[in-house]
C-alpha cells in the first residue's frame, strides 16, 4: 500500500521472536526490510508499528495525563532489545541519540525524541508504580531494576510501560501523519540500519582472534 493510512494494525504480541519465517506475517510491509536486514546483522528486533493507528494520536490517559507507552503516537517504530546490541552498536546508538534528539519531532511524548533509551516494566502490577514514580519525577524503582550500568543509558533513560519488551530497549521512530508514503518509512529506517554494525561479523572477528 502506498500510504502509511491504509495499513491496518497487524495483531502481533511484543517482544515475541521475529525470524525469517514469522517475518511477513507479523510485520507491517513498511518496516519488512529494515527489520530483515537487522535480524540479519544479529540485531534483536522485538516490536514495531507502521500502520493506520501510528498517523493519528491514540492518546492512553491516566487522570487525564498521558500514559508514556504512546510513543507510537504519530510514528513509526522499531524497538530493539539493547542489552543484545554489541558495544560497538550501543555507542552507534549513543551517537544517534546525540544527532537526532537536536530537533525534536512534533510530539508530546517523550519530549518529541526520535531515539529512546527505555527501561520496561517486567510485572503487570508494577504499572501503575511507575507511573506514580514518573509523575513524581522519581528514578528510584527502575534504579533498582537496572542489572549492567551502562553510563549514557543510565543517563538519558524513560519508562516505557509494556511488560512483554525486555528490560531494557532502544526505540527507533520515525515521525509520519496520514499523508506519509510506505517507501519514505521503509527508507528512512534503511538508514538506520544501514548505520549500525553487523554483529555476527563482529563476532566471526572477534572468534578469528582467540
Amino acid at each position: 500500500m502506498e500510504y502509511i493510512r491504509d495499513i491496518k494494525p497487524i495483531g502481533f504480541e511484543p517482544g515475541a521472536p521475529i525470524n525469517e519465517k514469522s517475518i511477513e506475517t507479523f510485520i507491517e510491509p513498511p518496516l519488512i526490510e529494515p527489520i530483515r536486514k537487522m535480524n540479519e546483522m544479529g540485531i534483536k528486533t522485538v516490536g514495531s508499528g507502521a500502520n493506520k493507528n501510528n498517523t493519528k494520536d491514540s492518546v492512553h490517559r491516566i487522570n487525564n495525563v498521558p500514559v508514556p507507552y504512546d510513543f507510537g503516537n504519530h510514528h513509526a517504530f522499531i524497538v530493539m532489545d539493547f542489552d543484545k546490541l554489541s558495544s560497538e552498536n550501543k555507542q552507534k546508538i549513543e551517537e544517534l541519540y546525540n544527532e537526532f534528539n537536536l530537533e525534536k519531532s512534533e510530539s508530546e511524548f517523550y519530549n518529541g525524541k526520535i531515539v529512546i533509551y527505555g527501561i520496561t516494566s517486567g510485572e503487570t502490577g508494577a504499572t501503575m508504580d511507575c507511573y506514580k514514580h514518573l509523575k513524581l519525577g522519581e528514578r528510584e524503582l527502575y534504579d533498582q531494576r537496572t542489572k549492567e550500568v551502562d553510563e549514557f543509558f543510565f543517563e538519558n533513560r524513560d519508562y516505557i510501560i509494556a511488560t512483554n519488551f525486555p528490560e531494557r530497549v532502544v526505540i527507533l521512530r520515525c515521525p509520519i501523519d496520514e499523508n506519509t508514503k510506505s517507501e519514505s518509512v521503509t527508507n528512512y529506517f534503511d538508514g538506520f540500519a544501514n548505520y549500525l554494525f553487523d554483529q555476527n561479523e563482529i563476532k566471526n572477528d572477534n572468534n578469528m582472534k582467540k
